[in-house]
């Protein structure tokens, strides 16, 4: 089959496809990127930029998108462990993003919007939205041809050198490859129980726009919350899998824990514009190389959905595929081999890198059941007591730490080595937790 030559077709025109794209053809790379969605769709997800994000997006000059009118700074993560009776605090932590960095919050609409007028801008007639691409050769992954259908219904035949899947969970791309399809709904990580969030929109403020909040309720759950716009806020419920499918259960629910909860009396008598929910899972969908075909995002890892660590991973997976291609000969067979490797490794250490922090994070702040109350306040008690853990846990969770913690620093952030230091304090914990 004769067709069109090129060098490396983007599938998915979200986060990964156009980061991915923009960062390769600015390295004078020959990039076609290919979305099949005409407009973005408004979606409860990728609403949190993480400050290594918001870094890494400015340095592929992307300023515009972290620059948005209705992108909301954050500077501070605020935990709040309650008692039984939802009145009281049992432990409270407050963590600031280091060197003066700063978050970014909006929403998933404003965030697609803006990253498709980059590429437009950067792309040009090299971005094609509306169009589909059919993978002609089935089983030829390292020589593929395609048929590219366009928004008008005419077709283009392509024979690119590399394919690069930027299109999600559920990746076409994947699929082409002979991966997995991913699960419906696994574990957010190690011995984890299955999970299941409830998203909220409120027309409301928060008391601190530049904090994103975490509250965790007395065996009900917990709750985050955040401002994504002027007059826009959005909260998150996490809580059993076994939940109800019925959203008006949801919104039942939630309207109980708003009456109950103090920190959320100002959304008392406030309307829920949007509601949805899904559950909560960590996925390893590799391998994320085969052939001339690699998979970037959600389309190879899917991460816990606790602050934006799902964009964080398709950040750094752009940064390593740029750097792999940057000097890399196209055609040649052995430095896709060398590319394929050290591909595989890097994305593969970077999910064992947040699936190890978001263990931590998971079993000291988001687990509901009653029995982990002693462990949360223990190791908030020990992060307020030890300033160096918890900047080191804000470096690690807001993407700027890229090494992998050890054994004796997990212990550390547990707080585990201190109890055994002080066994007393344990003691004083297990009353306070159960008073």
């Amino acid at each position: 089959m004769s067709g069109e030559n090129l060098g490396i077709l983007v599938v998915g025109g979200g986060l990964a496809g156009i980061a991915a794209a923009v960062g390769l053809r600015k390295r004078g790379l020959d990039v076609l990127l290919v979305e099949k969605e005409v407009v973005p769709r408004d979606r409860f997800r990728g609403e949190y930029l993480q400050p290594f994000a918001v870094e890494a997006l400015d340095e592929l000059g992307f300023r515009s998108v972290i620059d948005a009118l209705d992108a909301r700074r954050v500077s501070e993560l605020h935990f709040t462990d309650l008692k039984s009776d939802h009145t009281q605090v049992l432990s409270d932590l407050r963590v600031r993003y280091p060197r003066g960095s700063a978050a970014r919050a909006m929403p998933n609409l404003t965030l697609n919007r803006e990253l498709r007028e980059v590429a437009r801008r950067q792309l040009g007639e090299r971005f094609l939205e509306g169009a589909t691409a059919h993978f002609d050769n089935p089983g030829r992954l390292s020589d593929p041809e395609f048929t590219l259908t366009l928004q008008d219904g005419s077709k283009r035949q392509l024979r690119p050198q590399w394919v690069l899947g930027c299109d999600g969970r559920n990746s076409q791309v994947r699929k082409w490859m002979g991966g997995e399809p991913a699960h419906a709904n696994g574990n957010v990580t190690f011995r984890a129980a299955p999970e299941f969030i409830v998203g909220a929109e409120f027309e409301a403020r928060h008391g601190s726009g530049d904090v994103y909040e975490v509250i965790r309720t007395y065996g009900q759950g917990t709750l985050c919350l955040f401002q994504i716009g002027d007059n826009k806020l959005r909260l998150y419920w996490n809580t059993a899998a076994s939940a109800p499918t019925n959203k008006s259960v949801w919104e039942g629910k939630l309207k109980a824990l708003i009456d109950e909860l103090p920190a959320l009396h100002h959304l008392r008598g406030t309307n829920i514009s949007r509601l949805m929910g899904t559950a909560a899972d960590t996925q390893w969908l590799g391998p994320p190389a085969r052939g001339r075909f690699l998979l970037l995002g959600d389309a190879v890892a899917i991460t816990t959905p606790f602050g934006g660590q799902g964009m964080t991973c398709a950040l750094r997976h752009v940064q390593h595929l740029v750097a792999a291609f940057d000097g890399c000969r196209l055609d040649s067979d052995l430095h896709a081999f060398l590319l394929r490797r050290e591909y595989t490794r890097l994305v593969k250490k970077t999910f064992d890198h947040f699936s190890l922090v978001n263990f931590v994070v998971h079993f000291a702040f988001y687990r509901r059941e009653i029995w982990a109350k002693p462990l949360a306040h223990h190791c908030i008690r020990t992060w307020n007591q030890h300033p160096e853990l918890r900047d080191r846990a804000g470096r690690l969770f807001g993407g700027f730490d890229q090494d992998t913690p050890g054994v004796l620093e997990l212990l550390n952030f547990s707080g585990l080595i201190e109890a055994a230091r002080h066994p007393t304090s344990v003691l004083e914990t297990l009353r306070t937790s159960f008073a």
